[in-house]
């Protein structure tokens, strides 16, 4: 191994001092400055995910929702169904809404277009909805 022995001037040391010292601040503020960058990246993620969670939870109530309205309205819907001999023969009818105000005084409505918030009545016998057009059953009705 070769050694070399270097003599520097005090003026030479500084310089060198003063470059090694801006490199290693140079480097300590872009890791500062990068660790900064990346704990902002990550607040930013979680914000993003935190809004995702609270759509899918909101997605998840609002489909809950859907559902036990969809179980009312087939606990309240009636009908028939006259069978064919392929799926789209057979025919669904529905038993309309009676109202009773009192002595021969009775008024009908559809109970598809009660569930939509879509009151209308319905004339006695008609054989469809005017509003829906779901096919009437008046067999029960007296």
């Amino acid at each position: 191994m070769i050694g070399i022995n270097v003599t520097l001037s005090d003026e030479q040391i500084n310089k060198i001092a003063s470059s090694t010292a801006d490199k290693v601040l140079f480097t300590n503020n872009y890791y500062r400055n990068n660790a900064d960058w990346y704990d902002k990246q990550i607040k930013d993620l979680e914000q993003a995910l935190s809004k995702r969670d609270s759509m899918l939870v909101q997605k998840d109530l609002y489909i809950e929702r859907l559902r036990e309205r969809t179980k009312e309205l087939r606990r309240s819907t009636r009908g028939t169904v006259t069978e064919g001999e392929f799926a789209y023969q057979r025919i669904t009818k529905i038993y309309p809404v009676e109202h009773d105000y009192g002595d021969e005084y009775k008024k009908y409505s559809c109970p598809i277009c009660d569930a939509l918030n879509n009151k209308h009545q319905v004339a006695k016998g008609e054989s469809n909805c005017s509003q829906c057009g779901v096919n009437l059953s008046w067999d029960k009705i007296k």
